[in-house]
């Protein structure tokens, strides 16, 4: 849960997928969008995965046409990995990723 001054926002989720990588997902509530409330947020998240918990890779998915949310991945120097089909809810889902290279 995100909160502002005692308001509910949104909500961030993150889910390790292996070892060294997670998907994180953050939802702005509608009245709160356009305030980079989702770039600080992702920002915060991506530094802590990978200074503190020693991500390696951080993954997120949007909807295509969700134009905001795909220029928050993109600025926080995210990479369109791929771009699939959501049957369920018929659209097209873009996926985003950042990794650390380790240097073994």
């Amino acid at each position: 849960m995100i909160n502002l001054k005692q308001q509910k926002i949104g909500l961030v989720g993150l889910k390790l997928t292996n070892h060294n990588s997670v998907e994180m997902g953050v939802i702005i509530k509608t009245n709160f969008q356009g305030s980079a409330w989702s770039y600080q947020i992702k920002k915060s998240l991506l530094n802590y995965l990978f200074k503190q918990q020693q991500s390696q890779q951080v993954t997120a998915s949007c909807d295509v046409r969700n134009a905001a949310a795909n220029h928050v991945n993109r600025k926080l120097g995210m990479e369109l990995s791929k771009v699939s089909d959501d049957p369920k809810h018929k659209r097209q889902i873009n996926q985003w990723v950042k990794e650390i290279l380790i240097n073994s």
